[in-house]
């Protein structure tokens, strides 16, 4: 199943949840896969807490070994 973006309305979906979301709400690494706020924020937590040992916010498409730029996660989690 390929996530691409939707061209007609412009959502694009998230590799993780498949929910539809609009850029702006969306991290994507140097493959162009998509990961939503979201998601993203539970990996953050999960890496934070300890209950993921990782240094590093890894694309969460499956067989993907790129990780996401700081610009990226910045993007899509403001708050952080």
């Amino acid at each position: 199943k390929k996530h691409k973006s939707d061209e007609s309305d412009g959502l694009i979906l998230c590799v993780t949840c498949e929910k539809a979301m609009t850029g702006t709400k969306l991290s994507k690494c140097n493959k162009g896969h998509c990961v939503c706020a979201t998601c993203l924020e539970a990996q953050v937590k999960s890496i934070l807490t300890g209950d993921v040992k990782q240094k590093n916010i890894r694309c969460p498409a499956n067989a993907c070994i790129e990780t996401l730029s700081f610009d990226e996660l910045k993007r899509a989690l403001p708050s952080f």
